[in-house]
């Protein structure tokens, strides 16, 4: 028996790993590409897409857990398709499918193997890296921290600031967009969710990449996400955020008096917690679907504020970023009244030089396809001075 049993053995084994390496290929043409980007930070050129085939196959797995990724890679292929056939309908949403891919892959990994899998993908996002995109990393503390930069077709990589005692902006500098993802997302999904370098192609545009912090749906802070207040994971980010910003305006030309600050969900906390601990360094900011810690532990400096609330919100509740408006309001010394803005924002005057502006919209925590087009008309406004009233 046990001649017999070994070669049968051998022989599943072997048809196992065959199965498994169809299913990545398959996974592959389907175009299933999570976002890494692999080339040298300091070479500036377009990043590239590592995909989730290479990065499991980095993991030191067993049979098992291979063989149910496998299985967990071949329904998600399947829903995939069907979600492309025209007029097929029932079926999940690609988003609701990526979301189940990717807690079972959780619940078959465990914790600390699917934070090794967060940090080689940037999360399982789902998301191809764009074209065009520059990818730099910097060192913060030891830590590897990436970041992909969008640059309009007038600048110039490797031009510097300038030198002597102006350090203003001029005729010429560009001005600087941040847009930090959402709990468990990437650099690569902020930039093609937010695609802000592509509505305001004159801007640089930055899209960060967190690191595994715990959150409301991740107690555990097995995915990528940002400090909530100052103090919190070591100020990690707002060090990050100083880097960045640096890198910018020194070798890209950036205008350190056009610097903005976007993000959604815990993006949208990160771009307050720079206004309470970088304000001086903001000309506006931009949250989505977001509350503020920090703003109850200070009282930053008055800046205009745009912020986009969903009334059916699930995970940052409406009346919780409603209480986060308020706030708001009180510190830039805004009207009780408020007049039209874009159709369906409205926007409330200032007598500090620091109007906000709301977008109430019917939805819920999801990004709404219209926030981009809003925000950098936003923030073109502002960079112009106070706003004006719905024509």
């Amino acid at each position: 028996m046990r001649v017999l049993t070994e070669p049968r053995c051998f022989y599943y084994v072997r048809i196992g790993r065959l199965l498994l390496v169809g299913i990545m290929l398959l996974v592959s043409s389907w175009n299933c590409e999570f976002s890494l980007g692999q080339q040298d930070a300091n070479a500036g050129q377009p990043s590239r897409g590592k995909s989730f085939r290479d990065a499991i196959a980095e993991l030191d797995l067993d049979a098992a857990q291979r063989r149910d990724i496998g299985k967990a890679l071949l329904e998600f292929g399947r829903a995939a398709r069907d979600g492309r056939q025209p007029g097929r309908q029932g079926g999940p949403s690609r988003e609701a499918a990526l979301e189940k891919l990717r807690k079972e892959v959780e619940s078959i990994l465990g914790t600390e193997q699917m934070r090794i899998l967060n940090e080689k993908l940037g999360g399982l996002s789902g998301t191809p890296v764009p074209e065009g995109a520059i990818h730099r990393e910097w060192s913060i503390a030891g830590v590897k921290r990436e970041a992909l930069i969008f640059l309009p077709k007038s600048a110039q990589p490797g031009a510097q600031a300038e030198s002597g005692a102006k350090t203003g902006g001029g005729a010429g500098r560009l001005p600087i967009v941040f847009g930090f993802h959402g709990h468990g997302g990437s650099m690569a999904q902020a930039a093609r969710s937010f695609h802000l370098h592509q509505v305001w192609p004159e801007a640089i545009v930055v899209y960060p990449h967190g690191l595994p912090t715990p959150g409301i749906t991740d107690p555990q802070g097995v995915r990528a996400g940002w400090q909530k207040t100052q103090g919190d994971q070591g100020d990690r980010d707002l060090a990050f955020f100083d880097a960045m910003l640096s890198t910018v305006i020194k070798q890209y030309g950036g205008d350190p008096e056009q610097v903005f600050s976007t993000g959604h969900s815990n993006g949208g906390a990160m771009s307050y917690l720079l206004w309470t601990a970088r304000g001086e360094k903001l000309r506006a900011i931009a949250p989505s679907a977001a509350g503020s810690g920090a703003l109850r532990k200070g009282t930053p400096p008055p800046i205009p504020v745009f912020h986009i609330a969903g009334r059916k919100d699930p995970l940052v509740l409406f009346a919780v970023q409603q209480l986060t408006i308020a706030q708001v309001g009180r510190i830039n010394g805004c009207d009780s009244q408020s007049q039209p803005w874009q159709g369906v924002a409205e926007v409330y005057r200032s007598t500090r030089s620091a109007p906000l502006y709301v977008w109430r919209h019917d939805g819920t925590h999801k990004y709404p396809d219209r926030a981009p087009e809003l925000i950098v008309a936003f923030f073109r406004e502002v960079s112009r001075g106070e706003p004006s009233s719905e024509k």
